[in-house]
This record gives C-alpha cells, structure tokens and sequence, in this order.
C-alpha cells in the first residue's frame, strides 16, 4: 500500500507540471442586433459585428425563437466560414434567432461561450427598417397603457403602413396589438425595464419595419426619470468612436441627480462613458 500511495502522489505532481492550471476565460461577448437584408433563398447572415472577442471565435449553435410578419423564416444553417449562417426567409417578415458563441481558449485560459438575439428583418422597400423608439414611464399598479401608434411616432410614421397584430415581449408584462385602431396596450408586469416589439407592414405587403416601446415600470414611492427623442446632430461614420451626452434630454419629476446607468442599442455598439460616476449622463 505504500508503494501504491508513493506513485499516485508522483502521477499527481507530474501532470501538474506538464500542464498549467488555466488562470482566465477567453474574452468574449455577444450582442443582440437587427440585421435589414433583401430575403430570398440561402439569405446570409453575418454575426461578426455583433460579437466581440480576443481571438479565434466559432459559432456554436443558431435557434430559431419566433418570426412576425405575413413572411416565413427557415431553419438557420450554420456555415463553415466564420460566424455566418444561412436560411430561406420569404416575404415581409422579422425572424428571431438565439445564436451562441464561443472564444476558443489561449494557453493559460479556458474556453467560454455567450449567447444573444438576432433580429433579421426584410427591408425590401427602401429606408430605414427601424422606427424610433417610443418610451414610456409607468409605475406598480397602473392601469394598461394604451399607445397610438402613429401619434407617439408623428412625423416618423411611414405613410400607408399598418400595424402588425403579433409583438414580442422582452421583459416582463403583456401586450395586445390591434390594427384597426393602430393601437397596443400595455399591461404592467414586474418593475423594471420592458421592450415591446411590433411591426410595421407596407400596404402591399412588401415591406416591414420594426418598432419598439421602451418600458420603465418603478414602484409608486419614486418616479423613474423622464427621457426625450431627440436626433444627434453631427454626422456619425461608421466604426467610428463618438460621445452623445444626454443631459439635456432627461429630467426628474423628484428633482433628484440623474446617472445614465446603462445604454442599448440593435444597431450599434453602445456603452455608458463612466458607468462609477454617479453624475455621467
């Protein structure tokens, strides 16, 4: 037995010096994005701009979650070639993927993976294939929110299109959408934040867009802070670094500080500038 326990002990050592305890994950991050392609068959579907990672990254896994629209959407098919996959979608439709990644690990690190959500939308009638968000403030035991569609939008309301009578809840809560009166009311689940998306479709059906409500629900005793459209006046290149500050746009009905806590976007990568500074807008 002595003998037995002196070798075992020895084995153990030697692997550990033949191979070193990982120390770090491979970096990697995915992010959820809306993608405008033309449709068709094999329609190709590039996630790289979506995904950030510090070196070899392989696309894992594509699921297929809910399509809106008079469309279809196929199965994804991943492809050999990067992070890529394809799949048939015909006709005015939004298709929902989850995709999953995963950052092929260095040595010293360990291999790790992420996931997010994809929205593909076809955007056959020029412009562009996303409206502008419409906020809204609502507190624990408010009645349904009723929103019109074409007024919260005005100007920004594509002439002739109609609302889609599917939405997607991304949080928590239900929302009914109805075409004839353009209309989708709200009804408040937990506090926190909500995404309501809806579509737009043209009136011959070519064409889609996709809009979204942006929902803070708080409790009774403090109000959530009011937020403004507003458009960024200077031009924006792509993969090019800016600085928006929103002060302007956002007040308290409490007359407290403000602090941007957090940014989202589907067609960009956004960050707050100084998430530790209780004063950054």
């Amino acid at each position: 037995m002595r003998v037995l326990l002196f070798v075992m002990v020895f084995v153990l050592f030697g692997c550990n010096d033949d191979v070193p305890y990982p120390i770090d994950q491979a970096p990697i991050s995915a992010q959820s994005g809306l993608i405008p392609v033309q449709g068709g068959q094999s329609t190709i579907i590039d996630l790289s701009p979506w995904v950030r990672h510090g070196g070899n990254v392989s696309l894992v896994e594509v699921l297929s979650v809910k399509q809106l629209g008079s469309g279809s959407c196929s199965e994804p098919s991943l492809s050999n070639d990067g992070l890529i996959f394809t799949s048939d979608i015909q006709g005015p439709v939004m298709c929902e993927y989850i995709y999953e990644v995963e950052a092929l690990a260095a040595p010293g690190q360990t291999p790790s993976r992420d996931k997010a959500n994809v929205l593909v939308l076809t955007s056959q009638g020029g412009g562009h294939a996303q409206l502008p968000p419409i906020p809204l403030a609502l507190a624990l035991g408010d009645g349904d929110e009723v929103v019109h569609i074409p007024g919260a939008l005005k100007e920004n309301y594509p002439e002739g299109y109609s609302l889609h009578e599917d939405t997607t809840v991304l949080g928590s809560g239900i929302a009914i959408a109805d075409s004839e009166t353009a209309t989708i009311t709200y009804s408040v689940g937990h506090e926190g934040l909500t995404r309501v998306v809806y579509l737009l479709e043209s009136p011959d059906g070519g064409d889609v867009k996709l809009g979204t409500l942006d929902i803070v629900v708080s409790d009774t005793l403090n109000h959530v802070p009011v937020a403004e459209n507003f458009i960024f006046s200077d031009s924006v290149e792509t993969n090019v670094e800016v600085t928006i500050d929103v002060a302007d746009y956002v007040s308290d009905p409490d007359n407290g500080e403000i602090q941007l806590i957090g940014v989202d976007s589907i067609t960009a990568t956004v960050t707050s500038a100084d998430p530790q500074n209780t004063n950054n807008t």
